[in-house]
């Protein structure tokens, strides 16, 4: 609790772990994310967080994380818990970050 999490902008130095990407403002620009997210899960990224963007292109992007490449998918947004639960049972993600703001990189 408290302490950060730091997260790459791409896979780097043969040791992947996490990919941080950025989510548009609108369902028309998710082409360019989902790409960046299919480049991070062929690199090796375990994990991908998805900030920024609405709610609905957030959630898209975490589901290609899951559904389309088998990776674990972190949404970060100011959630309540049961905003966070329900984004977890749906299927849409596996971890909520509940926290307002950017992720930084």
């Amino acid at each position: 609790p408290g302490a950060a999490l730091p997260l790459a902008p791409g896979p780097a130095g043969g040791a992947p772990w996490a990919l941080a990407v950025a989510a548009p403002d609108d369902e028309s620009d998710l082409p360019p994310a989902l790409e960046a997210v299919a480049a991070g899960v062929r690199a090796g990224t375990a994990l991908v967080a998805v900030a920024g963007g609405t709610p609905l292109t957030r959630r898209l992007l975490c589901e290609a994380a899951r559904l389309d490449h088998g990776a674990l998918s972190l949404l970060v947004e100011d959630a309540d818990d049961d905003v966070a639960t329900t984004a977890v049972l749906s299927g849409r993600t596996d971890l909520v970050a509940a926290r307002p703001g950017e992720l930084r990189p």
